[in-house]
């Protein structure tokens, strides 16, 4: 089975090299394959000039293609950059607003402190004396103090100021109450 397959291999490449071989063998040449020959050459000539046009324009375009490439490249650089910024602010925002976030929760907790504190000693203050703190007290902080206040203590409080600043106190009361009697209602 060895020796067939030799035989078949060693015949197939003498095949191949006779048909190289007879490609290669000179043609006779008389006077109207001349004639042919210089047509022949005038096409060549013209083919070959085609062709060069071709092959220039081709390194055109791969010198084109390499500059676009290039700058793609250069592009995807400053993009990478870009992003690797980007994601560095995004986390600086993300520290800044829970920290923004933890501090808010604190001072939440420090005004709710303060203002049940302020409270208390409104509470156990004479209502005269409380009077006069809140009489000279800024307006909007005296309010907000005022609404924390039990019916009873705001009552003898307001009883025991002028009447203007305990109408106006109490103007003020009732408009900042009134928005949260209509939620309740809705």
């Amino acid at each position: 089975m060895k020796s067939l397959w030799s035989n078949f291999i060693i015949g197939a490449f003498f095949a191949i090299l006779l048909g190289i071989a007879f490609n290669f063998m000179p043609e006779n040449v008389n006077a109207s394959d001349s004639a042919e020959a210089t047509d022949k050459e005038k096409a060549e000539d013209y083919d070959t000039s085609k062709i060069e046009e071709v092959a220039m324009a081709l390194k055109q375009k791969e010198k084109d293609l390499k500059e676009t490439e290039t700058r793609l490249k250069e592009w995807q650089e400053r993009l990478v950059l870009q992003e690797e910024s980007v994601k560095e602010r995004v986390a600086e925002f993300k520290l800044l607003t829970e920290k923004n976030e933890a501090f808010r929760i604190e001072q939440e907790k420090r005004q709710k402190v303060v203002e049940e504190r302020l409270k208390k000693t409104f509470e156990t203050m004479k209502p005269k004396k409380a009077a006069e703190v809140l009489a000279v007290m800024e307006e909007d902080l005296a309010v907000e103090l005022l609404l924390t206040l039990k019916a009873k203590n705001l009552a003898s409080i307001l009883d025991k100021m002028d009447s203007n600043k305990a109408m106006m106190l109490s103007s003020k009361l009732a408009e900042l109450r009134k928005p949260a009697s209509s939620e309740k209602r809705k």
